[in-house]
């Protein structure tokens, strides 16, 4: 009887480790290769997950002063082939993973902020809460994706672009569409 006790006890742990979110908001997640950040997006649903090497910095004019968020400017192009981003994304994954979110009502948020030449420089990425995958991907994993997003994700600047230094765009894989 003691035996059977034990080994439901150690399923019962066994499931609710592997149920756990890895991303909490405040906290850092450390890998060997790369630490992450989290912080609330919003409450009890997404989590932004930014390396903690991010400057994180304002977007500022050339003339040092603040770019006003409120106010949409871009007149840039995406210079990056979207399916090169999607493939990138399964390249990390398994094929058991894939198969758990392909169809889901639910996508990955990507955030890039770009220098004068267009190029990515830092990435967040937001993850919801209930993802089943990346709520709980191995930091290490998600440094990987990250890397090959840098040399994927480049923007033609525009001329009203071009004044304005960490300048951010944002991208998202959606699983029922992409998948």
């Amino acid at each position: 009887m003691k035996s059977i006790l034990f080994i439901f006890v150690l399923t019962l742990g066994t499931i609710s480790a592997n149920a756990q979110m890895r991303y909490v908001p405040g906290d850092t997640v450390k890998g060997k290769n790369a630490s992450y950040y989290c912080e609330n997006l919003l409450p009890n649903r997404t989590v932004k997950v930014r390396n903690v090497q991010n400057k994180d910095t304002l977007s500022t004019a050339d003339n040092g002063e603040k770019v006003s968020t409120d106010m949409f400017t871009s007149d840039s192009e995406n210079a990056f082939n979207r399916i090169d981003i999607v493939q990138a994304f399964k390249d990390v994954l398994t094929s058991q993973e894939l198969k758990q979110i392909k169809g889901e009502r639910s996508n990955l948020g990507i955030e890039f902020t770009v220098d004068k030449s267009g190029n990515a420089r830092e990435i967040t990425f937001i993850i919801r809460y209930s993802d089943p995958v990346l709520s709980r991907i191995d930091p290490d994993r998600l440094y990987k994706l990250e890397i090959k997003l840098k040399q994927l994700l480049k923007l033609k600047l525009g001329q009203k672009d071009r004044k304005i230094n960490n300048q951010k765009f944002w991208t998202n894989i959606d699983y029922r569409y992409d998948l």
